[in-house]
C-alpha cells in the first residue's frame, strides 16, 4: 500500500503572496534601544555631576538627570493604567 502525500500549495508562486523580508519585519534599531540609551547616558551624566559638584549647577543637573528615569517609570508604570 503506498501513501500519497497531499499536495501543498506553493505560496511563493505569486509575487503578491511572498512573505515580507526580514528587514521590514524588524523594528528600527533606534526604536528599540533609543530610550534606554538616552536614560543610561542621562543617568551617567547625573551620577558624575552629582559626584564632582559642590553646590550650584552640578547639583541641579544631577537632580534633573537622575529624576528623569524615575519620572518616566512612574508615568509608564502607574499613571498609564
Amino acid at each position: 500500500m503506498s501513501a500519497r502525500r497531499a499536495k501543498v500549495p506553493d505560496v511563493h508562486a505569486d509575487p503578491g503572496t511572498a512573505p515580507a523580508s526580514s528587514d521590514t519585519a524588524r523594528p528600527a534599531w533606534g526604536g528599540m534601544w533609543g530610550w534606554p540609551l538616552v536614560f543610561s547616558v542621562s543617568t551617567a551624566i547625573g551620577l558624575i555631576s552629582s559626584l564632582f559638584s559642590d553646590g550650584g549647577f552640578g547639583d541641579w543637573l544631577g537632580w534633573l538627570t537622575l529624576g528623569a528615569p524615575v519620572a518616566a517609570c512612574l508615568w509608564w508604570g502607574w499613571m498609564r493604567r
